[in-house]
């Protein structure tokens, strides 16, 4: 048998194969499990913001609102900050009883994620880590694969060849 040949009939392995594929799932999944589940939390409490914001009689009640507002646990720091910016007349004006000195859209941003504990840089580049960790394991294999088939190639008698050759290509059929 060639040097490198149990390097790379252990690599080409269905075990071993399967091993790196549950390997690379388990980190997919101990990635995402945290990341749905915190996005989740933070899409239940822009849905209890929805709720308190279509009411009939939120300016009406604009400081019970904003108290609701301050006790949503994502939205307090956010909205402290937003509430700040604010100018709510004392005098029950109808049309206009609240005016905004700042865009919310500078307060309420990715700020929201990061409160809920979501990385989304990492999340961004999660799919791209993966596919890098299966293109490192292909190439890894590749590599071990011409190993072989230059110790095969270099090999003393043709019966050892054409076995050595023979088992190199199952292992790459297998593996394409």
């Amino acid at each position: 048998m060639f040097p490198g040949a149990k390097l790379a009939q252990y690599l080409a392995n269905p075990a071993t194969i399967s091993g790196v594929v549950l390997l690379l799932f388990g980190w997919a999944i101990c990635a995402g499990w945290p990341f749905h589940k915190r996005t989740e939390g933070l899409i239940s409490t822009l849905k209890a913001a929805r709720t308190v914001v279509e009411k009939p009689k939120f300016l009406a009640n604009f400081e019970a609102t904003a108290e609701q507002f301050a006790a949503l646990p994502l939205l307090r720091g956010a909205w402290s900050a937003f509430y700040d910016t604010l100018i709510v007349s004392g005098d029950n004006e109808p049309s206009h009883p609240v005016r905004s000195t700042l865009r919310p859209d500078r307060v309420f941003d990715l700020g929201l994620l990061r409160a809920a504990g979501i990385k989304p840089r990492y999340q961004a580049a999660m799919p791209g880590m993966l596919v890098g960790a299966g293109l490192l394991f292909t190439f890894l294999g590749l590599t071990v694969a011409l190993s072989v088939a230059g110790d095969v190639v270099a090999g003393g008698d043709n019966t050892q060849r054409q076995q050595g050759l023979h088992q190199l290509l199952n292992a790459a059929s297998f593996k394409f």
